[in-house]
């Protein structure tokens, strides 16, 4: 396939943004996960800035994207207006219905009034962007964004068994075509944004095997991952193992399964990594490698598909950041939420944000019209005073529904509050907010406070009455 018009813009800068839904960083080797096939990752991350403790600030989907796109915060309630409007644009070229790869293309005008999307501000400085993915409500919303073209990439008929080989997974027409893109000299942005986990699991039976230990059961040879275990109490629920119905070899099958697709994944992305080293451009390209979440893996009665009030591991986020120039990992313990990244996106691509003083608001150099409030400039100080909570919306209830600090973490909803020690039970299964109920109440009198910053466009900075809610020494 030939892409047409995606050329380098002058002044561009090369910065390649790749979206793997449902892979959290406990399934990457170079974040931890034991017995990972994911070596082009791992290639990645060892000259990146691994971002461990990196949460959404929503469990919808074009809010997570358009705090990326922004840096607003969803909390801060509804987005301008001015944000998905849809400028005049003229009718797209044909696609060629001989194509298997069929796509979308868009083609908006710059004008109109201020520039609030990433996608908007790059337009206004004549760069390039373009976004490509196998997913169309992503395509959708990048257009209303203000993506100048948004690539919808139509995978193949759904498999109905294991692929033979890993470049015969359903996922992989998607880097396919990126890397194509990359091939025929294209520069600027490219976000590719893939579906990820929520494909299909079809990875090869063989790549299935290789994730098992030798006194494991062979792992399912099924694509579709049983979804709810209602009957299912993991081994880690004290005193409950005896009571399940379900076996629990069969979740740790479906574990090895979503193992094997994650490498899958990762030989998309070595696809993107061969393409740039064939330019000679490897390392001269920024990357942003994102997930938006961890899909469910058997914690808390889900296998496979998204829990209806998710808990922590299902907030985090893979971010691996890679500036060209950086030769060294970095771990970084500032907690982070998906609108911080707009800030590096920005800091790559934008004159405007580049010239912009350290640690400045808009707000303090009247450039409300020119940039969205950012959550802070990059690289960010591991100990920065305004990087130590993380809310997520619960849309349902209007208010954070999740909340998280460096020693606690609290889940509510209209009917309960319940306190977590962190970073000890990472899948928040000991409640504790009944021994200790004045640091959930601070907690969530944070998480107000929280809201109430990000609503005036700055981030809550954390002040001496929170030590409570940092302190890990108890």
């Amino acid at each position: 396939m030939r892409v047409r018009n995606l050329t380098r813009t002058k002044g561009t800068d090369a910065t390649l943004v790749v979206g793997l839904e449902g892979v959290g960083p406990w399934m990457v080797g170079a974040c931890g996960a034991h017995g990972a096939r994911t070596p082009h990752l791992d290639r990645l991350a060892a000259s990146s800035d691994i971002c461990l403790h990196s949460f959404v600030d929503s469990v919808a989907l074009e809010q997570q994207l358009l705090g990326m796109w922004t840096g607003r915060h969803a909390c801060a309630g509804g987005l301008p207006e001015q944000t998905l409007r849809s400028t005049p644009h003229e009718p797209s070229s044909p696609t060629d219905p001989g194509n298997p790869r069929s796509r979308t293309e868009t083609d908006r005008g710059s004008s109109g009034p201020a520039l609030d999307t990433l996608w908007h501000q790059m337009a206004a400085e004549e760069k390039s962007g373009t976004l490509v993915t196998d997913v169309p409500e992503v395509a959708e919303a990048a257009e209303r964004a203000g993506c100048s073209m948004a690539i919808l990439v139509q995978t193949a008929s759904p498999p109905t068994q294991a692929a033979e080989e890993a470049a015969q997974c359903v996922c992989m027409e998607l880097f396919r075509v990126a890397a194509e893109m990359i091939a025929d000299g294209y520069g600027g942005l490219l976000w590719v944004h893939s579906k990820g986990l929520y494909h299909p699991w079809d990875a090869p039976l063989a790549l299935r095997h290789a994730m098992i230990d030798p006194d494991d059961p062979p792992p399912p040879a099924g694509i579709h991952p049983p979804g709810e275990l209602p009957d299912y109490r993991p081994r880690w629920l004290a005193g409950n193992a005896a009571s399940s119905q379900f076996d629990p070899d069969l979740v740790l099958g479906w574990n090895q399964v979503a193992a094997a697709q994650t490498a899958v994944l990762d030989q998309g992305i070595g696809l993107l990594r061969a393409a740039l080293e064939a330019r000679g451009e490897e390392h001269s390209w920024n990357w942003l490698i994102h997930s938006l979440g961890q899909i469910p893996l058997g914690e808390h009665g889900a296998l496979g598909s998204p829990l209806t009030v998710p808990y922590l591991e299902h907030l985090r986020m893979l971010a691996i950041v890679r500036p060209a120039a950086q030769q060294l990992a970095r771990f970084r313990q500032a907690i982070l939420q998906s609108p911080d990244f707009y800030s590096v996106l920005a800091a790559w691509m934008l004159a405007a944000h580049r010239n912009r003083p350290p640690h400045s608001t808009p707000a303090a150099h009247g450039a409300a019209a020119e940039w969205p409030a950012c959550w802070g400039n990059y690289p960010l100080a591991d100990d920065s005073p305004t990087h130590w909570l993380a809310v997520t919306l619960d849309a349902k209830q209007g208010g954070p529904g999740w909340i998280r600090s460096p020693a606690w973490s609290v889940r509510r909803d209209s009917r309960q509050v319940q306190l977590f020690v962190q970073p000890d039970d990472r899948w928040e299964v000991g409640d504790v907010a009944d021994l200790e109920a004045d640091i959930a109440s601070s907690l969530i009198r944070a998480g107000d406070a929280f809201i109430d910053a990000a609503k005036n466009h700055r981030r809550l900075e954390a002040g001496d009455e929170m030590s409570a809610l940092i302190n890990q020494m108890r």
